[in-house]
């Protein structure tokens, strides 16, 4: 049994020069109880963030899964031109994760982004499986600082939204995220409009695409399942797959999101329009 691990493993090195193979058996970023203990303190310092938007109605632009390298940029620039030109939208944007596909390539990604926070937009993101892998999450942190937070928009009539990062690139949450999103659940519950849950890792797992490190267990699944039904929840985004999928479950309305990737088969990017109810428009990119 031993051997055939070794030699899957050496198989793997191999055949993907971009996959960290020993980040498959277990993460060299920390455990998700530190992660989250660092986001916390990071939290602690900064507060949360309070946007007020000049309309009921607002668009909210989401990317996953960019998986930029050096020069595979085009998808990602496709979007921060169409984004920067999008004079009326909301003036904030989400990143699933997934940012960078090998190690060392965190700078180019934030390099790409950078003219629209030179246009004050504020970026909201979450951290993907790949983010991790190669011991990254220091690179990562260096630059976004957070993965598990909340923000909230303001709109002049309607009311208030809620947005909460969930941080799910191992695959789970952890004792301590869990206690802490049900907490903040538990006292948002009836006060927003719409409570809009983004994370990396879709929860609806249908097929073994995507390695045990970075998938929920069904255990984990059904609990936050439950728990999202509970709290009025109404829209959880997440990536990961590559693919795009609407699943409802005790009234949740589950998106998981197409990917940016420059090579995958349909890339592309989705704008949700937010009023009395949220809306998904995809956006593609050409090839």
């Amino acid at each position: 049994m031993k051997k055939s691990l070794l030699l899957l493993l050496m198989a793997l090195s191999l055949n993907a020069c971009h996959l960290d193979t020993l980040g498959l058996v277990y993460s060299r970023s920390g455990d998700v109880e530190t992660r989250f203990a660092q986001s916390m303190e990071y939290n602690a310092r900064t507060g949360y963030a309070s946007i007020t938007v000049p309309e009921d109605n607002y668009r909210v632009y989401v990317i996953t899964d960019a998986h930029v390298m050096e020069k595979e940029t085009r998808n990602l620039d496709r979007f921060v031109k169409e984004r920067l030109a999008d004079k009326d939208a909301a003036p904030f944007w989400i990143n699933l994760g997934d940012n960078v596909n090998d190690k060392g390539q965190a700078g180019v990604f934030e390099n790409h982004i950078a003219p629209l926070a030179e246009a004050g937009l504020r970026h909201f993101p979450t951290v993907g499986n790949h983010d991790l892998y190669f011991g990254e999450w220091e690179e990562w942190r260096s630059r976004f600082h957070t993965s598990t937070y909340w923000f909230e928009v303001i709109t002049p009539g309607r009311g208030k939204d809620l947005f909460v990062s969930l941080e799910s690139a191992g695959g789970t949450l952890g004792r301590s995220q869990r206690a802490w999103v049900e907490e903040l659940l538990t006292g948002s519950k009836g006060k927003y409009d719409h409570i809009t849950v983004f994370t990396h890792t879709h929860f609806w797992k249908r097929d073994n695409s995507q390695s045990h490190t970075s998938n929920y267990n069904l255990e984990e699944t059904y609990d936050l399942a439950d728990l999202f039904g509970r709290m009025g929840v109404e829209i959880v985004l997440g990536g990961h797959d590559h693919a795009t999928e609407t699943t409802l479950f005790k009234g949740v309305r589950y998106e998981t999101l197409e990917s940016l990737k420059m090579d995958d088969i349909s890339p592309g990017y989705n704008i949700f329009t937010y009023g009395k109810d949220i809306k998904r428009t995809y956006i593609p990119v050409e090839k």
